[in-house]
């Protein structure tokens, strides 16, 4: 089954958090990097990861 999760990282006090949105397809051994984002684009990366992955 293929798992699908976020890696969130907080840099520096004065930088953005930055977000990478990533799909690891287990059995076809694959890593997919799908997006990168911040807060702000959270909702949009969301909706852009779910359809994405929908041709999986």
């Amino acid at each position: 089954m293929p798992i699908k999760n976020t890696i969130t990282q907080q840099p520096l006090s004065s930088a953005a958090q930055t977000r990478l949105y990533v799909y690891a397809y287990v059995l076809g051994r694959k890593l997919h990097l799908i997006c990168a984002g911040d807060k702000q684009s959270q909702p949009r990366d969301n909706s852009y990861c779910k359809q994405y992955i929908s041709q999986f």
